[in-house]
């Protein structure tokens, strides 16, 4: 029996978390002041209401890219975008700021994933969790998972940086960085079987 490598991962973990609890996940967070971290971010959208639009807006398409590109070179990561940040050094969840037309936010953000980074990543899935589905009011979870693909490389607005996590921020990657993953090559998937005998 084939074991998938990100059954267990920390972001699989969170994000699986996340879906069960729902809007209570969303609540709890405000309610302690989960702070951001290496494998979740929280980002509020540039304008709440994305009725009719037909494009990702400027700011969300930045920092779309930018987490792709951060938690795609790493260990991956949820972005959780509805909720609105606190002013801190560490970033903490303090408001929740639902979206309006949420599955078209979700759809534009599935259509621009392929376009972003390069190369594309390509296991990159968003969910929503629903304030008011009858509204279509909510917010919208996203899951970059670790790829072998990388290292990923921002396309966007003439932005060709690559990026990784810091902490709870994401940042540009040095120069180091790039070349350890360049210079290692190709990482296979490994898996484990085992086979019994009758």
């Amino acid at each position: 029996m084939l074991i998938d490598p990100h059954k267990n991962s920390p972001s699989s973990d969170l994000f699986n978390k996340i879906l069960k609890q729902g809007v209570g996940y969303i609540d709890e967070a405000i309610s302690n002041k989960t702070a951001e971290n290496y494998y979740l971010d929280f980002k509020i959208t540039e304008e709440q209401d994305y009725s009719r639009k037909r494009s990702l807006l400027a700011s969300d398409k930045k920092n779309y890219a930018r987490c792709i590109s951060a938690f795609g070179n790493g260990e991956g990561g949820i972005i959780v975008w509805g909720i609105k940040t606190g002013p801190s050094a560490a970033d903490y969840a303090s408001k929740k700021k639902p979206i309006a037309e949420v599955s078209n936010f979700a759809s534009l953000l599935e259509g621009f994933t392929s376009t972003l980074t390069s190369p594309p990543h390509p296991k990159v899935v968003s969910k929503i969790i629903f304030q008011d589905e009858e509204q279509d009011l909510g917010y919208v979870i996203t899951h970059v998972e670790k790829s072998n693909q990388r290292p990923f490389q921002v396309l966007n607005d003439n932005e060709f940086k690559y990026y990784i996590r810091a902490g709870s921020s994401s940042k540009g990657a040095p120069d180091t960085f790039i070349r350890g993953l360049l210079g290692s090559g190709p990482q296979p998937d490994v898996w484990i079987q085992y086979l019994v005998s009758p």
